[in-house]
């Protein structure tokens, strides 16, 4: 990857902003064996106002929490992993200056 190819700013909305909303659904439909209508119409308020968690069971609330919380430590993960790549060629390319 050279210099010219990498663009931070991209690399930050692509890998974190646009990406999180497709894996949290892709993981929930999975966990649920939700089709992704399913996840659209589930993630509709609630008719029924007393409902604190959405219509969900406390067990799934809790599911839903814990797929939102792995799928961001991934990408986050995965963001580092980029900016450690863009750090090492800065510095590769600064050596050679």
């Amino acid at each position: 990857m050279s210099e010219q190819q990498f663009n931070l700013m991209k690399v930050i909305y692509n890998g974190l902003f646009l990406d999180f909303p497709l894996k949290y659904r892709e993981a929930a439909c999975k966990e649920f064996s939700w089709s992704i209508p399913t996840f659209y119409r589930k993630m509709r308020k609630s008719r029924r106002s007393l409902e604190l968690v959405g219509g969900f069971s406390i067990a799934e609330w809790q599911i839903l929490e814990q797929i939102g919380h792995n799928v961001i430590t991934n990408l986050t993960q995965a963001y580092q992993t980029e900016m450690t790549k863009y750090k090492r060629l800065l510095d590769n390319n600064n050596r050679n200056i």
